[in-house]
């Protein structure tokens, strides 16, 4: 019976869900609030593979996505793939020096951002909610970042409720 007992509960532990972010509206996730003031309109340069002990693992996915020029603030590309199911891993590149940052920041469900904002969404609430509806599984959780001095900073959702 101690054993039937355990199983249940495992099951309702994993099957319980947590409300999705609910402080912040999806459409207006407020990027203008951490805007640049330049945005880098050059040709990007090479990326510069040296720059991270492991942007050669990834440079066939690197390379390309950089040529395309900057697309997070101001002046760095960001470049995403695939790790697994649910799981998608990033890069950013430095558009004018080539510089490759990789971050050790997973997302299940997406990234968002803008050219002209230092914020990075990380499993943005409109994404959740397009797959889960108003409810999310356990554990996902949308997650913000502010991107300076070269690496991305997580801030608390309340930074975000002005």
């Amino acid at each position: 019976m101690k054993f039937l007992a355990i199983v249940i509960e495992i099951f309702l532990a994993s099957t319980i869900s947590t409300p999705v972010l609910g402080q912040i509206s999806p459409d207006s996730i407020p990027f203008q609030e951490f805007a640049v003031e330049q945005i880098y309109r050059d040709a990007p340069s090479p990326v510069d593979l040296d720059s991270d002990p492991s942007a050669r693992q990834f440079r066939r996915i690197i390379e390309p996505a950089a040529t395309v020029g900057p697309n997070f603030a101001g002046r760095y590309t960001i470049v995403s793939w695939g790790c697994g199911t649910a799981c998608q891993e990033i890069a950013i590149v430095d558009a004018e020096t080539g510089q490759v940052y990789l971050q050790p920041i997973r997302s299940e469900v997406g990234i968002q951002f803008q050219l002209e904002s230092r914020l990075l969404v990380v499993n943005p609430p409109q994404n959740i909610r397009n797959l889960y509806g108003a409810i999310a599984p356990q554990g996902l959780a949308t997650r913000y970042y502010l991107w300076d001095n070269n690496r991305l900073q997580e801030i608390h959702p309340s930074k975000l409720d002005r």
